[in-house]
């Protein structure tokens, strides 16, 4: 069965192509703008930004666009003009929970205390008091 795919993020970025790519694919730039900061930070940012994605790169009908894919199907894609070379255009992708058994979408509890992490997807969320953040 294949699952139909969702649009999550849809996004301009008043940046070049390259810069934008840069920023998701260079720990020490991603480190800037990922959020929060703990022990393993720099080893979370290199699984999930660099050896988990399969990397995508074409150029045709005047059109950059460059791809990350993980294991669990998100498509993150950068895409910019010829034209337009200073503005990025940038989408996430997820696979529809429709049709999915509902164990591979409930979330489970993560090795590490006081996280979650989404089964189905591998993102983690912190816990404070019971509710997550």
């Amino acid at each position: 069965m294949t699952l139909e795919t969702r649009e999550i993020v849809s996004v301009d970025v008043a940046a070049p192509v390259a810069d934008v790519w840069a920023h998701l694919r260079d720990p020490r730039l991603v480190r800037r703008w990922f959020g929060w900061d703990h022990p393993d930070l720099d080893a979370e940012i290199r699984q999930i930004f660099v050896d988990g994605p399969r990397e995508h790169h074409a150029h045709a009908d005047g059109r950059t666009t460059r791809a990350l894919t993980w294991p669990h199907h998100d498509v993150l894609t950068v895409t910019a003009r010829d034209d337009e070379p200073r503005r990025t255009h940038v989408t996430i992708t997820r696979r529809s929970h429709d049709g999915l058994a509902p164990s591979t979408v409930s979330t489970t509890r993560s090795t590490r205390a006081g996280s979650r992490s989404c089964s189905s997807c591998g993102s983690r969320s912190s816990t404070t008091r019971g509710r997550t953040a």
